[in-house]
């Protein structure tokens, strides 16, 4: 597992902002069946039984059963490879039981639970082909738990005693569960009038944290005992992994610890709207499990979609074999100074690369939201050409015009704000979105880059010239070595991330 980059969702239960908004089991459907094989289940305290929330804010709850029930019917509908439930648990002791029952009664057999014994025996963490079918629950789990002190004899799966997705309850019917300003108040309130004795009753109990095949850790240092542990998982915050890649040493440590270990990246708490980051230099890095909110389709969202937008969307992309290897010294003896040696080798791979694309022509352009369209008189379309993966010291742009092109004006060279990234423009075809032809060649120049973490993006836009405004038109994003060089027709998509029907780029691309 640790071998692999898996697509994983942030607040997966969210569809919307992060503090104010609706959680709803669609969240969970949308993911399942783009490939996710990670997702968030955040539980709390319900009228009725546990919820799934992000607490203290004003967004609604969705009941825990219904969740479940969700993904038992989804999570395999891309794939057979495993699914990991990252679970955070803020219930009472007493809810706890029923979360752990609600858990064993609905996923049953999916799950995997084993033993103390079984978990010392293991070397190294299981191939994702080794769990297929299976569901990996991932829980926050103390140091001083001792999974040999538990009883597994009756915490054994057991057929669903729900047997469909028709016993699912109204998130707002009969209050069956808090309304969203009363589950604040109510949280606020034991927050402020906490005791000594109050955080006891959060503790994970042991029969719920046995039955986490991952355990999540706060991470404390990379050199502690329990660091080592091939079961456990770090979370970084987003502001936490970036003041990391800001220390050399702290960076070298991280290689090594994600070519033998499990590794979370979550997005920042400050982004209440649900934006993204860009997930590309965590990956440099080894991190398997990038979060990204993906109810938001901007540019972190694409990017983390193109990377996992290839064989048939298993949600698993194998790491290069420089971000896995480990140099074995004779008699596995390993010098202090081995780990750095992966590192540098790691970064011996940079290369200097060359990228030429002629964006040539489309192919029946349509303006979103808009039906009705007279496709010869008014798009005025151009196509934006941008590189992700590396800095902006180590792009060089250049470009040929193609004289005999029909086009009205030439192309130029602007920044996107995003990272600031460079990005070109070609020339504008007007009154022609039906066949517009615009023959215009881009050469990319790239220094020291890893070619695997390099990211295309061309955006099709539509210039306005009466309203002085302009239109996307429609979207493609892919990792690069995803692509085949030489003639290709590709395809567009919209702003939800759907394929715009009869749309099409013709480019012709060649890497040196």
């Amino acid at each position: 597992l640790n071998e692999y980059y898996i697509s994983s969702s942030h607040n997966t239960y969210l569809l919307g902002k992060q503090v104010k908004g609706f959680s709803s089991i669609e969240g969970y459907i949308h993911a399942l069946k783009k490939g996710c094989k990670c997702i968030e289940i955040d539980i709390w305290d319900g009228l009725n039984g546990p919820v799934v929330s992000h607490g203290l804010t004003f967004t609604s709850p969705c009941m825990l059963k219904d969740v479940l029930l969700t993904i038992k019917k989804y999570a395999f509908e891309n794939s057979s490879l495993p699914l990991m439930l990252s679970i955070e648990i803020h219930c009472k002791k007493t809810f706890q039981v029923t979360v752990k029952n609600t858990f064993i009664d609905i996923l049953g057999g999916m799950l995997i639970i084993q033993s103390s014994e079984d978990e010392l025996n293991q070397t190294k963490l299981p191939s994702p082909l080794d769990l297929q079918n299976k569901v990996i629950m991932k829980i926050k789990r103390s140091n001083r738990f001792n999974k040999s002190e538990v009883d597994l004899t009756n915490i054994i799966p057991k057929v669903s005693s729900y047997s469909s997705l028709n016993s699912f309850s109204s998130s707002g019917e009969n209050g069956s569960i808090y309304h969203s300003n009363n589950l604040r108040s109510k949280l606020i309130s034991k927050k402020k009038g906490k005791n000594k004795n109050s955080n006891d009753k959060f503790k994970i109990i042991p029969q719920l944290c046995a039955i986490s095949y991952v355990y999540g850790l706060k991470f404390k240092s990379f050199s502690l005992p329990e660091s080592k542990n091939k079961f456990h998982c770090f979370s970084f915050s987003e502001k936490t992994i970036n003041s990391m890649l800001k220390d050399f040493d702290k960076r070298v440590l991280l290689d090594k610890h994600n070519r033998r270990y499990l590794n979370r990246i979550y997005p920042s708490g400050l982004r209440v709207n649900s934006s993204n980051f860009n997930p590309i230099d965590y990956w440099k890095f080894g991190c398997q499990f990038v979060a990204t909110n993906w109810q938001t389709k901007d540019l972190g969202q694409q990017l983390n979609e193109s990377m996992f937008n290839n064989n048939n969307c298993s949600g698993y992309v194998l790491k290069p074999e420089f971000l896995r290897s480990i140099r074995r010294k004779e008699g596995n003896f390993r010098e202090q100074n081995d780990d750095d040696d992966d590192f540098f080798n790691a970064q011996n791979h940079r290369k200097d690369a060359k990228i030429i694309i002629d964006i040539i022509s489309g192919l029946s352009l349509k303006i979103e939201n808009n039906d009705v369209i007279n496709l010869e008189n008014n798009i005025n379309s151009y196509v934006e050409v941008e590189v992700f993966g590396q800095d902006n010291d180590s792009i060089n742009w250049g470009g040929n015009y193609t004289s005999d092109s029909p086009a009205s004006n030439q192309y130029q060279k602007t920044i996107n704000n995003y990272n600031n990234k460079l990005k070109f423009k070609s020339c504008i075809v007007s009154s022609n979105g039906f066949n517009p032809v615009w023959n215009n060649r881009f050469e990319i120049n790239l220094k020291n880059c890893f070619k695997e973490f390099l990211f295309i993006r061309l955006t099709v836009k539509n210039r306005d010239e009466k309203n002085h405004s302009t239109d996307i038109i429609g979207r493609f994003v892919a990792r690069l070595i995803y692509l085949k060089e030489g003639y290709r027709h590709l395809p567009i998509y919209d702003s939800n991330g759907d394929e715009i029907f009869g749309s099409k780029l013709f480019v012709k691309l060649n890497y040196i």
